[in-house]
């Protein structure tokens, strides 16, 4: 068997082949749509859809080359926790977080049917990410409807749901670097001040 790429996880031992999948096209041109905008610097995707990623390590790639950040600085991405099996992301030049914990927030969040959507929460919070399960989000597009809710407008998208935060936009941050860096700069800050 060959070496699996950094990006990738395969399942082998437990009999699983193949874990590609194809996303309506609607729902494609939509993603496709979305990552152009300036409020998307971040997208998660949990499905294996082999099209969509190279048109999102593409994007990732362009975006780098433009700021001259590195790939998940200038644009993050990402995947689901099975791994990306056919899509040679580190060939492209690109760089995708395969999670360990399920799945990752992003501006852009592709959710899975397994994750929970719960709509009491997040009208409690006014939070479309609390509703989604997530540290955080602008966008949620979904293979389930849940209607109408009071944090986030509702757009169909084919036979999916695209949900856009009624809150203002904030970049997300999806590793909690900058939270990170807000308590490093405290305790220095602290430190600083005992001395």
């Amino acid at each position: 068997m060959d070496e699996p790429e950094r990006c990738e996880r395969r399942y082998d031992d437990w009999g699983q082949r193949n874990n590609q999948v194809k996303l309506p096209e609607a729902v494609v041109a939509k993603i496709l749509e979305l990552i152009r905008q300036h409020d998307v610097r971040s997208v998660s995707c949990p499905y294996d859809d082999p099209e969509l990623w190279l048109a999102l390590v593409a994007e990732q790639v362009r975006r780098s080359a433009e700021s001259g950040l590195p790939p998940q600085d200038a644009f993050t991405l990402c995947g689901p926790d099975g791994g990306l099996w056919d899509t040679p992301v580190e060939a492209l030049g690109g760089y995708v977080h395969i999670p360990y914990e399920g799945l990752c927030g992003g501006d852009l969040l592709i959710r899975p049917t397994w994750r929970k959507f719960r709509v009491p929460q997040g009208t409690a919070t006014g939070k479309l990410s609390t509703a989604a399960s997530v540290t955080c989000c602008y966008y949620v597009l979904s293979p389930e409807d849940f209607g109408e809710v009071p944090f986030a407008t509702r757009t169909a998208v084919g036979d999916w749901v695209l949900y856009q935060s009624n809150a203002p936009y904030e970049p997300c941050d999806v590793f909690g670097v900058k939270e990170f860096e807000e308590i490093k700069r405290r305790s220095a800050a602290n430190n600083a001040s005992v001395s």
